[in-house]
């Protein structure tokens, strides 16, 4: 049995514990993504819903209605209609950091489209820190900054609001809206063109938790409908 300095000082021995160390991980990464797609499969059938491992032609119709995720691509998409409401769930792989550090996440989404939501492009976020420092540059660079509510400072914290039409925006978050996401943190939602995106921010959801998500994202979209 060669002991450790007998390996290291091998490049064939490094060679091949790399090469095994690569492949273990590989393997590991397609296991589990094969018993994921499997476990949302089952999910799908026990509620009534379709499954694709890829986006279908009625999700992309989705998508292109929202400026968050039109040039993306779904995968391992759960779809269907909910009290007359089409839907769809799905992952994405998102590229975060940079150089050395760059690194993909899996984020899931569900975008909503009822034909019955009447309201102004926006997009909420909750608020962190690089927001408030990078406000002033976005402001001056891109025009876009934090729509706050001075009746409604504990929102103001928490959450990031942006909107091509401030007026439109302010009069759509009404009290009972404002108050909703006062008490609900850590919510991500985009409006664009009477579609709803909603998720929570690198959250990627086990498949047991699917109908949670589904009853959160419904529950939004409730809230967001003219009263």
């Amino acid at each position: 049995m060669p002991n450790l300095y007998e390996i290291l000082s091998n490049p064939i021995a490094i060679g091949i514990y790399i090469a095994l160390a690569i492949g273990g991980s590989i393997y590991k990464s397609i296991s589990r993504q094969l018993k994921r797609k499997k476990e949302l499969q089952l999910m799908a059938d026990s509620l009534g819903f379709s499954y694709d491992d890829k986006q279908t032609e009625k999700v992309s119709e989705l998508l292109d209605s929202s400026s968050m995720l039109g040039n993306e691509m779904f995968f391992d998409v759960i779809g269907g209609t909910f009290n007359g409401t089409h839907f769809a769930i799905g992952d994405f792989n998102i590229m975060v950091g940079s150089g050395s550090k760059k690194r993909k996440q899996y984020q899931t989404y569900v975008v909503i489209h009822s034909g019955k939501l009447i309201a102004p492009n926006f997009c909420l976020q909750p608020e962190c820190a690089l927001f408030r420092m990078a406000e002033g540059l976005l402001n001056r660079v891109t025009g876009s900054f934090d729509i706050d509510f001075s009746t409604h400072p504990a929102f103001s914290e928490n959450y990031f609001l942006k909107g091509s039409n401030e007026d439109a925006v302010r009069n759509f978050f009404n009290p009972r809206i404002l108050e909703y996401f006062q008490t609900h943190h850590g919510l991500s939602v985009e409006i664009f063109n009477g579609t709803l995106v909603f998720f929570r921010l690198g959250e990627w959801v086990k498949p047991d938790d699917i109908q949670a998500l589904i009853n959160d994202a419904m529950e939004v979209h409730q809230v967001l409908l003219p009263q």
